[in-house]
């Protein structure tokens, strides 16, 4: 579709600020953007060009003889569903029962099991929005990790959070805390603003799948701020297209975005954004400057992250270590020697694979997840950067 006479327009109110214009279409978020002496139109559908889009034209006066309202889709938006609070009261009720079945059947490796837990997760399940959200998924996933595991203290993070949620929901506490871990649970919509993201440049370093309701359930991509070096995460369930196009690494331009600050890290919902192709030396020389070399600021990260959201943490960083250590369970040092072992979710050593994947290069940081075991944090790395004869390069683990 020509955008010439808009472009046309945009430029004669340059001097006075205007750079965006955003319409709604049948719940659709329509945006049309100045950058760079063009105009680019997204669409919240998630088409290249759509009916939505026509209809926007057709308001500002371009092609006006096209444009008709489209027809209600089956999923019209990324956006969730609203809220019913019969089905918050209802899961309160089914985490309460999970939690009092693991309290007497225990966290330990033969707990998962126990026809008690088993019974309070399937209560869960079908309290929940169909298909689950993608929170709820992880978490169940987590939770039959940890158990398999005997990870008493994961089992305990994640039950606790969910218990006191739970307890607001009953007492009918209708904080903002709340209301942001509602929409998580249950994946919908209260009609609360959620936090944003406007006009800041990411850059996506790396993608894992993670277990869910079952292995490999959810797609994880981790996206950094080339600003703030804030990290942010998209997820998505397999065989569904709801998420921003284009492969890894990539530049998007985020025009708009909400977030889901509950979760730790924050998850994105790229609304308007347009994606560029790989990131130039210069930018990825940003990114080299944004890795943690000190091994307790990270572990002070975890913490507070586990404080603040104990079932919805995963943290997410980029460390800069001092040095590889040698050996199949080597570890990353940092600069005063502090260790940080690399390990997948199995617990199996990683250290090699990084090894292999650094070659000759200097590893100039690791991005991954911090996980809190029994024994301590350990890393499940994702992607690492390295420097190749003096460029920057990086290389995806998962």
């Amino acid at each position: 579709m020509s955008l010439d006479a808009l472009l046309t327009r945009f430029a004669a109110q340059g001097e006075g600020g205007l750079r965006r214009i955003s319409c709604e279409v049948a719940g659709e978020q329509v945006t049309f953007t100045h950058r760079e002496g063009r105009v680019q139109a997204s669409c919240t559908c998630g088409a290249s060009e759509c009916d939505h889009t026509l209809v926007a034209l057709a308001f500002l006066g371009e092609r006006g003889e096209h444009g008709s309202i489209p027809p209600p889709k089956q999923r019209s938006s990324l956006r969730p569903p609203p809220l019913n609070h019969s089905d918050a009261q209802a899961m309160a009720e089914a985490f309460e029962e999970l939690c009092l079945a693991t309290s007497r059947a225990g966290a330990s490796a033969q707990a998962q099991d126990s026809p008690s837990i088993r019974a309070a997760l399937e209560q869960l399940l079908a309290s929940a929005t169909q298909p689950a959200s993608l929170a709820l998924s992880r978490f169940v996933g987590r939770f039959n990790s940890a158990l398999a595991m005997g990870e008493v203290g994961t089992v305990a993070r994640l039950l606790a959070g969910v218990q006191t949620w739970a307890l607001a929901i009953k007492c009918g506490e209708h904080t903002l805390e709340t209301a942001a871990r509602t929409r998580i649970w249950l994946g919908v919509n209260d009609g609360e603003a959620p936090a944003s993201l406007t006009d800041v440049t990411l850059v996506e370093l790396g993608r894992e799948w993670l277990s869910g309701l079952t292995r490999s359930a959810i797609e994880r991509r981790y996206l950094v701020d080339l600003s703030s070096g804030s990290i942010y995460t998209e997820d998505r369930r397999r065989g569904e297209q709801d998420i921003s196009v284009g492969p890894c690494p990539r530049v998007v331009h985020v025009a708009f975005a909400e977030l889901d600050t509950a979760l730790s890290p924050a998850r994105a919902r790229l609304l308007q954004y347009t994606v560029m192709h790989e990131p130039t030396q210069e930018q990825w020389q940003r990114l080299a400057e944004l890795g943690e070399p000190a091994l307790p600021a990270l572990l002070t990260r975890y913490a507070q992250a586990a404080r603040d959201s104990p079932s919805l943490s995963e943290p997410a960083v980029l460390f800069a270590p001092r040095e590889l250590s040698a050996g199949p369970t080597g570890s990353l040092r940092d600069q005063n020697g502090r260790c940080l072992e690399l390990r997948d979710d199995n617990d199996a050593p990683l250290a090699d694979t990084v090894r292999a994947l650094a070659g000759d290069g200097e590893v100039v940081w690791v991005l991954g997840r911090l996980r809190g075991l029994l024994r301590g944090i350990v890393l499940r790395p994702t992607s690492v950067l390295l420097r190749v004869d003096g460029k920057l390069r990086l290389r995806r683990i998962t």
